[in-house]
Parts: C-alpha cells; sequence; structure tokens
C-alpha cells in the first residue's frame, strides 16, 4: 500500500526514507545518468547522488567496495579523487538491459520462437546456475529445468549469439519455430504462465502506477522544480521502473494477459522522464564529477530512450 500523496517535496521525504538501506540503488544511478555520461564517475558525487535517493555514505561506499569485490565495478585513484566504472562483464549487462527498460513492447512479432536447450548435464552446477541467471536477465522463460523460451522479436538481435557469452551459447542448442495451430491457444497461455510470474510483474506495476501516477500530476501543474528535485525524483522512478522492467520479459502485446497495466506503467514513467529530463540534466552538468572534472555531456543516443525524448 503506497502513502497518499501530499506535496513534491513529501513525497521525496517519503521514498527518501524507504530506500535508506538499498544500496541496489547504486547500479540504476550508474545505469542512469553515469553510462550516458561517460560511464566513469568520482565517488564524491556517487555519495552526493547517492543522498539525495535517500541512500547514505556508508551505504553507497560499502555498496561500491561490494560491487568491486564482486568483478561489477572497478575504482581509480585520480589525485584526491576516486573514480568509479562498471566493468567490462557489468557494462555490457547494463548496455543489454537498456532496451528492456526503455523500450515499450513490441507490437512486430510474426510468431516466431527462440528455444534454448542446455547441456546442463556437462555444466557445473554453479557455473550452470550463473548461466539460468543470465538467461532470464536476457527475456528468457523457464519451462524446465534445461529449457528456455522467448519470442524473437523486431527490436533484439537476429539470434542469441549477438546477446550471450559465448560460455553459455557452448552449453546450449537453439531453436527458431513457431507454435502449431493445432495447439490449444489455452495450452500456450499455461505455457507463458509457467515461463514468466506475470502476476507478480503485474501486481509490481500496480503498485508503480499508485506511487508515480499523482506526482507525474503534480509536476505537470509545476513542471519548473529544483534540479537537485528533478535528478532526485528521476532516479528513484527509473529505479523503480527498472526493477520491474528486468522482471517482465517484453512479451508482444498479444501474449499479455487480458488487462495488462505495463503500457500505462511504461506512458507515466515516459511522462516524468521527460518533464524532468531538462532540469535533472543541468543538475548533472553542474554537479557531478568525473575523471576531467566536470562529467561530459550525455550520449546522442540517450535521447533515444522511452522511443524518444523531448530535446531542449
Amino acid at each position: 500500500m503506497t502513502t497518499p500523496f501530499t506535496t513534491i517535496s513529501g513525497w521525496i521525504e517519503e521514498r527518501q526514507a524507504a530506500n535508506k538501506r538499498s544500496g541496489s540503488v547504486l547500479i540504476s544511478l550508474f545505469a542512469d545518468f553515469v553510462v550516458p555520461h561517460g560511464g566513469a564517475v568520482a565517488l564524491g558525487s556517487l555519495v552526493e547522488a547517492g543522498a539525495l535517493t535517500g541512500i547514505s555514505e556508508q551505504t553507497i561506499r560499502s555498496s561500491v567496495n561490494r560491487l568491486a569485490a564482486d568483478g561489477w565495478l572497478t575504482t581509480e585513484a585520480m589525485g584526491r579523487r576516486s573514480i568509479c566504472r562498471l566493468a567490462e562483464t557489468a557494462q555490457k549487462r547494463v548496455q543489454a538491459a537498456i532496451p528492456r527498460v526503455y523500450q515499450c513492447a513490441n507490437e512486430l512479432w510474426d510468431g516466431q520462437w527462440h528455444l534454448l536447450v542446455a547441456n546442463n548435464w556437462k555444466i557445473d552446477p554453479e557455473n550452470y546456475t550463473q548461466y539460468v541467471r543470465d538467461l532470464l536477465w536476457s527475456g528468457f522463460g523457464r519451462i524446465a529445468d534445461n529449457v528456455f523460451i522467448r519470442p524473437v522479436l523486431a527490436n533484439a538481435t537476429v539470434c542469441c549469439d549477438g546477446e550471450l557469452k559465448e560460455a553459455i551459447l557452448n552449453s546450449m542448442v537453439c531453436f527458431e519455430g513457431t507454435a502449431k495451430g493445432c495447439i490449444q491457444a489455452s495450452s500456450i497461455d499455461e505455457l507463458i504462465n509457467k515461463a514468466w510470474d506475470l502476476t507478480t510483474v503485474q501486481a509490481r506495476y500496480q503498485v508503480f502506477i499508485e506511487r508515480y501516477e499523482e506526482l507525474l500530476a503534480a509536476i505537470w501543474k509545476s513542471p519548473r522544480i529544483p534540479g537537485a528535485q528533478a535528478f532526485a525524483i528521476r532516479s528513484m522512478m527509473i529505479h523503480d521502473f527498472r526493477r520491474i522492467r528486468l522482471l517482465d520479459p517484453g512479451l508482444p502485446t498479444s501474449l499479455f494477459p487480458a488487462g495488462w497495466n505495463g503500457e500505462r506503467a511504461f506512458y507515466i514513467a515516459h511522462e516524468l522522464y521527460d518533464l524532468l529530463m531538462p532540469s535533472s540534466e543541468q543538475f548533472i552538468m553542474e554537479a557531478m564529477q568525473g575523471p576531467d572534472g566536470r562529467i561530459p555531456f550525455v550520449e546522442s543516443s540517450f535521447y533515444d530512450r522511452f522511443g524518444g525524448l523531448t530535446r531542449n
């Protein structure tokens, strides 16, 4: 249950309090503003960004150390500053997730499916567990211990070998095909429900809608909010949205259950992001530091997010 909306400032304070111990916000900060601004940021700037989302300096610093130990981040001393970057493997994962977070549902589906069968009897169990995580991260659903499916979408690569690790590919067999018309549609629906927990995704979208719909209406009425507030709302919103989108398999619209609310949540996220983008970007350019002092300007591909952002 979400807290009733009062004011923009009150909403920010309530979300900051809820985020206090959420070190996972750090990856969302990297994915949303560090990567399009050159990929490197001073640790002090991460601390400042974290504070605006309610995360303590201690939590940010301990999260940086933990992620560095896990191979997600690299740190480098430059004078009196420590510069943080995503490690190469993490960079690939974040880039692979960007379309799932910032692109809307794909309408151009011709009924083709990818089917992956794993030679899991030949794979070390610990490695196989990681392979499964990577497959689910890339949008595949699991229908049996070693069988995974995913629709072949127009905005994806030609096949899985363009986005999955070579180690996974060497342990899998890939097929592509269509569902035969002789099978009842209800059987396909059951298969989809087994592969993906759409009930949970839909419930999380509903919480997102309730949390951000009134905030969007308030910002429409008073769009000129301070840069620090704009950055805080944008960062917290995209963190909440990103966590749902990485659970959402991004199926074609025709495969989602009746009453699917993902499109409504996407619309709210797009409108909020677009409204907050000018002030939040100005704040980033003025307050955030990179290896050479001021953080670089955003990459042009940034404006492709959510199907197109307003350029001022």
